[in-house]
């Protein structure tokens, strides 16, 4: 694609109403409560195949 002259598409501008101390409070605090840790994600499989499944 580059030897076509194609790019990946950047955003040039950020939007007026972005509140960059909000997402920085989001990221810190909120998103890793949403996202867990690999200790607190359920084991097993969600395979219907799955061996553990009568």
């Amino acid at each position: 694609m580059q030897r076509l002259g194609y790019t990946a598409q950047l955003p040039v501008h950020r939007a007026i109403e972005r509140d960059e101390d909000t997402i920085a409070h989001w990221r810190r605090y909120r998103w890793p409560a949403l996202k867990g840790s690999p200790r607190e994600a359920a084991h097993g499989s969600a395979s219907p195949t799955s061996a553990g499944r009568r």
